[in-house]
């Protein structure tokens, strides 16, 4: 396999997910796109997982196994030396080894990417229940709305505070990663490993970033599946990916995601015009009764002097 790839994919693990490995990887394999390689990156992994890499790589040579020892965080300047050494794509996506890709992930961001530096699907999570869960910034910046970092706001907020876009559902250029000042590290307190990677590519002067409002990657988060998720995911993936190779599988899915995302979106519209009303009444309350709004303007000042006259000094 010599020269330029259209995409690597990458995929960290660690610990004993060698059962997982099997359905992630053969997910990036099943892509419609399938110029491309497989790189695992094995932070501290078992050997069962490793032996279930190397099982479909002698069957695959697209799979190659970078076996790391355990790193003191999850192996970041690894994924870092591999970015930088030994990826041939001309994207590189992400794979999180308990995580599904969709079989047009690859395809569908790549065409993104040929006019953008960083791009990213609809993030979509699938509860224990089978359900699938858009995700919203509520979590993370405390109001509604979907992640989309095409949007400038969006993205200042990002690189202050984070993103509820996971790894698996965003990519970017080798070319332009390779212009950052650092990349992948350990990151700093409060902040996950993706997180502060995508940061990173987002606050790089000049970055472009194309999204787009369709589900590509299935994410099956620790959040819902407590302590025991591992034992949990190797029960599910197995049945999800079976699923994800039925005939028009990712049509009816993507159909029901998006019915729930116009749901989502227009709980967002209403609330923001509740909002709106109120705060047109607001004005106009005080647009017509000028006087009470400088009285309670006066009021508010007064119980503040008052307050502070009143305050013990020490």
């Amino acid at each position: 396999m010599n020269g330029e790839l259209e995409a690597s994919v990458l995929i960290p693990t660690t610990g004993d997910r060698g059962d997982l490995l099997r359905c992630s990887i053969a997910s990036v394999l099943r892509q419609t796109e399938n110029r491309l390689e497989v790189l695992v990156v094995g932070d501290g992994m078992s050997s069962n997982s490793r032996g279930a890499i190397e099982d479909m790589a002698h069957s695959d040579h697209r799979i190659r196994l970078f076996d790391f020892p355990k790193h003191e965080n999850r192996g970041e300047p690894n994924r870092h030396y591999i970015l930088l050494h030994e990826a041939r794509g001309r994207n590189i996506f992400y794979l999180c080894d308990r995580n599904l890709l969709l079989p047009d992930h690859v395809e569908r961001l790549g065409r993104l990417l040929k006019d953008a530096d960083v791009a990213h699907g609809l993030m979509v999570a699938i509860r224990p229940d089978g359900q699938p869960v858009i995700a919203d910034y509520s979590g993370i910046f405390g109001f509604r709305g979907v992640p989309d970092l095409a949007k400038a706001w969006q993205r200042r907020l990002t690189v202050k505070r984070g993103s509820v876009v996971p790894l698996s559902s965003w990519g970017h250029t080798l070319r332009f990663y390779r212009k950052l000042p650092r990349g992948w590290e350990p990151p700093p307190a409060g902040w996950f490993s993706d997180q502060h990677m995508l940061a990173q590519l987002l606050a790089h002067p000049g970055c472009k970033v194309a999204s787009t409002m369709v589900p590509t990657a299935l994410n099956f988060q620790k959040l819902w599946r407590g302590q025991d998720a591992v034992t949990v995911w190797r029960q599910e993936l197995p049945l999800w990916f079976k699923r994800l190779n039925e005939p028009h599988f990712a049509e009816q899915f993507r159909e029901t995601v998006m019915e729930k995302a116009i749901v989502e979106q227009q709980t967002q519209i209403d609330d923001q015009q509740t909002q709106i009303d109120q705060l047109a009444t607001t004005i106009r309350f005080f647009h017509r009764h000028p006087l009470r709004y400088v009285s309670s303007k006066l009021k508010a000042k007064l119980k503040s002097q008052i307050k502070a006259r009143l305050k013990p000094r020490n």
